[in-house]
């Protein structure tokens, strides 16, 4: 499923609570490689019963941190081992959550509205559980190449 590929699937960034750019992101991604009914269930902070376990133990890892890193603990580790991630892994995705928080922090700080073209291109799905951080732009973002 969509966590197939370790160390790192960016996708579990939708679940961040606080900034709807992102989640729109990485939850369109998430949609495409699982379902819209997946990917909104996992933006809504549900546990839907497609994800397999390996996937559970690490939608469930990154909500910890992101929730408060400081109250994780060696039991928390140790479910992400018996799924089958190695230490390389655990700190890969730990260090993808924090520099996520980190990115969504400045963006938010900066008043960076989700793009109008990136709500358009979600599912409605998903569209429909992103009711939080700023609001979507009015007026398309422009392309910059150069």
């Amino acid at each position: 499923m969509f966590l197939s590929n370790p160390p790192l699937d960016p996708q579990v960034r939708a679940m961040y609570d606080r900034d709807g750019y992102c989640s729109l992101a990485w939850g369109s991604a998430l949609a495409l490689q699982t379902s819209d009914e997946v990917a909104a269930a996992v933006l809504s902070g549900e546990t839907p019963a497609e994800l397999t376990q390996r996937e559970v133990a690490l939608v469930s890892w990154c909500r910890a941190v992101v929730r408060d890193a400081a109250a994780t603990t060696a039991t928390d580790v140790d479910e992400l081992r018996a799924v089958g991630f190695g230490d390389r892994d655990i700190f890969e995705v730990t260090a993808i959550v924090a520099f996520r928080i980190a990115f969504s922090t400045v963006r938010l700080a900066l008043g960076v509205q989700p793009d109008v073209q990136l709500a358009q291109a979600a599912s409605g799905a998903v569209r429909e559980v992103v009711d939080f951080g700023r609001p979507v732009a009015d007026e398309p973002s422009a392309t910059v190449i150069g």
